[in-house]
C-alpha cells in the first residue's frame, strides 16, 4: 500500500532523499516480518535487515532506518499529560515513527500492530519536510487509485468521474460508485488524518478534523444522491451512465488512517444527527469556525431536500452511512469477490454493535454470528 501511494513521487524522492518508496516498503515489511506472531516488544540489529536478496545498499538501509526511528533520548520528550501532545515536535512524537533507536546498531519495535501505521507517517513527514510541503493534498487521488485497483482485483463493478451538476455550469465529481444488484454505494475519499490536537482532547479541533473528513464527504455524496433521485440516472463525462432503478443508496466516507471510536456506527449516527441541530460558536480560529458553520448549513439544507425526495430517510436518516478507514475497507475486501459481496460485507456491520467501539472486533463478531447461523 505504501509503495502504491507514493509511486508518483519515486523519482523525486530518490533525488532528494537517496531512496525510493519501494525500498522503504521492503524495509518496513522486513521489520514487521521479524516481529510476526510476537505479542511483545521486539529488538533487532540493523544487520538482520541487510540481505543480498533485498538488492538495497547498506547506506540506503541506514537512511531508511533513520527515517523510521526515534532517538531514545528524544521520543515523547516533555510529554507529561495528554494536553502536552500538541506541543511535542512532530519528529519526537512516538506515533510518528515506528522504531526507537537503542544504540548505533540496535532498534526497538514496541508493538507491530500499534506501530505499523507509523511507517506511513514517518515517510509522509520526511516527504513533507524535504520533498513536497503539500503532500497530503496530493494523496487523495493516490488513495482513490489504490481503492479502485483493489476493487478491480475483486471483480467489483464501479464507476467514477465528473458530471454536470444541478447548478448551471457546475461540475461535480464522483470518487467511486459501486453498482450492486439492489444498491448504489457511493464512496468519497479524504486523506485528512486525525490531528494531534484532536487526539489530546481539543473539542474544537476535533470538529475541524471531522468536518474535513466525515462532513465534507457526506455533503459531496449528498449532492450525488440528490441528483440521481431527481433525474433517475447520472451521465458521466467519460461516457459512462448508471441509473437508480429503484435501488437503495449507501454512503461510505473513507479516510486513509483510522479515526478510532469516531468510526463506530453508533458514534457516526450521533455525530451526524448533532450536525443537523445547530452551529458552532468559538472565539478561536474564527475563519475555520465560519467555514464549518457554512458546511453545517449546507448539510441541513441537503438533508431537508433528501427527506422530501425519500420520506423514509426521516426515520433513520444515517442508517446507510459508513465512516471507514482504508485498513477497515481492506478487511472487508478480504471476503469480497463481486459488487454484491461488497454490499453483503458492509451490511454485516449495519445493525450489530457490542459497544466496543472497535470496528475490527465487531466485524469479526458479525462474521462469527453469520457462520454459526449458516451452520445450523
Amino acid at each position: 500500500m505504501i509503495q502504491g501511494l507514493f509511486s508518483g513521487f519515486s523519482e523525486t524522492i530518490q533525488q532528494n532523499l537517496g531512496w525510493t518508496p519501494e525500498q522503504a516498503t521492503i524495509i518496513a515489511e522486513r521489520i514487521l516480518k521479524l516481529a510476526e506472531g510476537k505479542l511483545y516488544p521486539v529488538t533487532f540489529q540493523a544487520r538482520q535487515i541487510y540481505s543480498r536478496k533485498l538488492n538495497i545498499g547498506k547506506d540506503k538501509i541506514e537512511k531508511i532506518l533513520t527515517v523510521y526511528s526515534h532517538e531514545l533520548s528524544s521520543v515523547n520528550s516533555n510529554f507529561h499529560i495528554p494536553q502536552d501532545l500538541s506541543q511535542i515536535s512532530p519528529e519526537n512524537y512516538f506515533q510518528h515513527k515506528p522504531l526507537i533507536r537503542l544504540s548505533k546498531d540496535e532498534y526497538l519495535l514496541t508493538s507491530s500492530s500499534i506501530c505499523s501505521p507509523a511507517f506511513y507517517k514517518a515517510i509522509v513527514s520526511e516527504l513533507r519536510a524535504k520533498v513536497e510541503s503539500k503532500i497530503n493534498d496530493k494523496l487523495g487521488d493516490k488513495i482513490e487509485d489504490f481503492i479502485k485497483g483493489e476493487f478491480l482485483r475483486r471483480g467489483i463493478r464501479f464507476n467514477f468521474g465528473k458530471y454536470s451538476g444541478t447548478q448551471k455550469g457546475k461540475v461535480d465529481e464522483i470518487d467511486i460508485v459501486v453498482e450492486a444488484s439492489n444498491t448504489l454505494i457511493f464512496f468519497e475519499v479524504k486523506a485528512k488524518p486525525l490531528t494531534r490536537r484532536s487526539r489530546c482532547g481539543s473539542d474544537l479541533n476535533l470538529l475541524f478534523d471531522l468536518s474535513d473528513s466525515l462532513l465534507t464527504s457526506q455533503i459531496q455524496i449528498n449532492k450525488h444522491e440528490i441528483y440521481i433521485r431527481k433525474n433517475g440516472s447520472i451521465s458521466l463525462k467519460n461516457g459512462s451512465i448508471f441509473e437508480l432503478n429503484d435501488r437503495d443508496i449507501a454512503q461510505v466516507s473513507i479516510t486513509l488512517l483510522d479515526f478510532g471510536s469516531f468510526q463506530d456506527r453508533t458514534v457516526v449516527f450521533q455525530l451526524l444527527e448533532n450536525m443537523l441541530l445547530g452551529k458552532v460558536e468559538a472565539s478561536d480560529d474564527v475563519n475555520k469556525v465560519e467555514k464549518l458553520n457554512k458546511k453545517l448549513n449546507d448539510f441541513k439544507l441537503q438533508f431537508n431536500e433528501l427527506v422530501q425526495l425519500d420520506p423514509t430517510r426521516a426515520k433513520n436518516p444515517f442508517y446507510n452511512c459508513w465512516f471507514l478507514s482504508v485498513p477497515q475497507l481492506l478487511i472487508l475486501l478480504d471476503n469480497v469477490n463481486s459488487s454484491d459481496d461488497l454490499k453483503r460485507e458492509l451490511w454485516r456491520t449495519r445493525s450489530i454493535t457490542t459497544s466496543s467501539l472497535d470496528f475490527y472486533r465487531e466485524y469479526e463478531y458479525a462474521r462469527e454470528l453469520a457462520a454459526a447461523r449458516d451452520s445450523t
